[in-house]
């Protein structure tokens, strides 16, 4: 079985527009959301709502995430360890986010940890524990755990997925269109006026 639980070649070079609906405690709503992904370390997301109006747009680039918040008129930028300020969001480092919205785990598994009907239960380099399975060798659901209850739990749909958090927020995406990447993307670049805030200050 090949390591389908990552991102594969076919994947990079690609751009890819999911529908999106969010709820949870305080809001709930829709949104239209870009992926353009260069390479794993390359990529970049642009939110709108229905309407088509910018909401936020975000590029990792070798390392470094630049935050545009449209709606606020501000940008941040930091190193990819950035928490999202999203409470579904926040356990996730930026760089997995390509691999949530594909289908893939967002960390690295290794092949000795799946058991004999396809199942994963393994801890991860900062000792947080994974557990899920795998459908035709691909994830078909994933939980991370925060000591005896999980905190994050996913689940495949039809040409998307469920990301739920134990605080009650959930995102459901499903791909609309995904086609070639046409020569990589134009760098993303903060509009004039646009005030620099501290990151925690930006919130999707």
């Amino acid at each position: 079985m090949g390591a389908t639980w990552v991102l594969a070649a076919r994947d990079l070079g690609t751009q890819s527009l999911f529908r999106v609906r969010y709820g949870g405690p305080k809001r709930d709503g829709g949104l239209r959301l870009i992926l353009r992904l260069d390479t794993s370390d390359r990529f970049q997301l642009a939110a709108a709502d229905v309407l088509g109006r910018a909401l936020w747009s975000m590029e990792l680039y070798d390392g470094q995430v630049l935050l545009v918040n449209h709606a606020e008129k501000t940008y941040c930028v930091a190193g990819e360890e950035l928490a999202i300020p999203e409470v579904a969001l926040d356990p996730l480092p930026v760089r997995a986010l390509p691999n949530v919205l594909l289908g893939y785990l967002p960390v690295e598994l290794a092949a000795d940890s799946l058991t004999a009907d396809d199942g994963f239960d393994f801890s991860d380099p900062a000792g947080r524990r994974w557990t899920g399975s795998l459908e035709t060798g691909k994830p078909s659901n994933w939980m991370l755990w925060e000591g005896a209850q999980p905190v994050l739990w996913w689940t495949r749909q039809d040409k998307g997925g469920i990301l739920s958090h134990r605080q009650g927020a959930q995102f459901r995406w499903k791909t609309v269109v995904r086609e070639p990447l046409e020569d990589g993307f134009e760098r993303l670049a903060v509009p004039d006026g646009y005030r620099r805030a501290a990151c925690y200050e930006s919130h999707l």
